[in-house]
């Protein structure tokens, strides 16, 4: 691969040999280097880390490359989806409800592989409401000077 610049300083990926340029403000994590430069370069650091853990989600593999969430939601939607030759790189294995304080809602498990997805789970609607209604007596119900006044105050 031709570098663009003889200035620019390089770096050597330790997962596959590969000579990547490397901007001085790179961001180091895993062992890899990340380039915002390079987008298959976070394609085989992506690849490198499912092979390593098997099964990985969106948030881990955000945390293990030192990315944003976002970028990893975006490399794993992109690898999700079949090429021009059919096939898929990765495949959804299910779904978890696993939120460390975040929103509720399904999250899902990539694999390597070309198989079919896990199809999403419905959301309970009466599990729903009964979170909302939760939520809204411990509101209500806490020990507030503001609270006494309120004529819907829960007993």
């Amino acid at each position: 691969m031709a570098l663009p610049s003889s200035r620019w300083p390089c770096a050597v990926d330790s997962t596959a040999g590969v000579r990547v340029p490397a901007p001085a403000t790179q961001p180091v994590a895993g062992g890899t280097i990340l380039s915002s430069l390079n987008r298959g370069q976070r394609v085989i650091d992506t690849t490198a880390a499912i092979v390593e853990f098997g099964e990985i989600t969106a948030s881990e593999l955000a945390e293990y490359l030192g990315i944003t969430r976002y970028d990893a939601h975006a490399v794993l939607n992109r690898m999700n989806k079949r090429t021009k030759a059919g096939l898929k790189r990765i495949y959804v294995v299910r779904y978890i409800d696993d939120h460390d304080g975040a929103r509720t809602y399904p999250r899902a498990v990539f694999a390597m592989g070309d198989k079919p997805d896990a199809k999403k789970p419905k959301a309970d609607q009466l599990a729903v409401k009964r979170r909302y209604y939760a939520r809204l007596k411990s509101r209500t119900t806490m020990n507030s000077v503001f609270n006494l006044g309120l004529h819907w105050r829960a007993a």
